[in-house]
């Protein structure tokens, strides 16, 4: 019989890596959110996530250990013993503001359509999750210029429930650490109009009185709507090593 065609398994390779990355449907553990959820899985930057109306969780990806010798009480107990992650970090969206004009958005509709896990909360006001080899990437889509007789800049912020600590490194990147050790990098945000002018933006990382928070800036006095908000997640290069470290932390 013939050789398989090189460009066949090319396709049927490339086709196996894309869907690797796509959205799994889930539920809520909690009986009171009859919603859906969707999970992401990212082996190459060692996380897993799950979105849902209340909002984008992110932890490192379970990584199988060498089996142990169990104690007695796991000996003994019923169900195997819970996967507990090295850190957590959870976001929600909690506000869209411009100077002292500000709006909390309601409960957004959450679908899925080709990869893409969509959280709606108007029709001027959507966010969105994709996940790739490059890392679980965050956006938002903004179809109208927000408190049009407002100055200044427009804030998107969101409220952060972690255990780790987080830091600016740059305008465009928040380092989330645990004990010295960065678990994530919050990156690449990148805010694009509708002529494909991207505009100033930078992000910010503060802990209020009872939460912290995660703000996105943009200068956006002469920008066209619709625009685009684009940052990433991802770990550093060395993902595995650090996620493997993680697993047993």
């Amino acid at each position: 019989s013939s050789d398989p065609d090189p460009g066949w398994i090319a396709s049927v390779t490339k086709r196996l890596a894309e869907e690797e990355y796509l959205p799994i449907k889930g539920g809520h553990e909690r009986p009171s959110e009859a919603e859906a959820s969707w999970n992401f899985v990212n082996r190459a930057n060692g996380l897993r996530s799950e979105i849902s109306p209340e909002g984008w969780e992110v932890v490192p990806r379970r990584i199988k250990q060498p089996k142990r010798p169990a104690s007695a009480e796991e000996e003994n107990a019923e169900a195997p013993v819970d996967y507990e992650p090295g850190w957590r970090w959870r976001y929600q969206l909690t506000e869209v503001s411009r100077g002292e004009a500000r709006q909390k958005p309601g409960r957004p509709k959450l679908h899925e359509e080709s990869g893409t896990v969509r959280l709606v909360y108007s029709a001027s006001l959507q966010e969105w999750y994709k996940n790739s080899e490059a890392g679980i990437e965050q956006g938002f889509e903004i179809a109208e210029r927000p408190f049009e007789s407002s100055s200044g800049e427009l804030v998107i912020a969101g409220a952060v429930d972690t255990d780790l600590s987080g830091e600016a490194v740059s305008r465009d990147s928040l380092v989330f650490s645990k004990d010295g050790r960065e678990a994530f990098r919050y990156a690449g945000l990148k805010v694009v109009d509708a002529t494909g002018r991207e505009l100033s933006s930078w992000v910010s990382y503060h802990q209020g009185s009872s939460q912290a928070v995660l703000e996105i800036h943009a200068d956006d006095s002469a920008a066209v709507y619709p625009i685009s908000i684009d940052p990433v997640v991802a770990t550093p290069s060395w993902s595995s090593e650090i996620n493997e470290a993680w697993a047993k932390y």
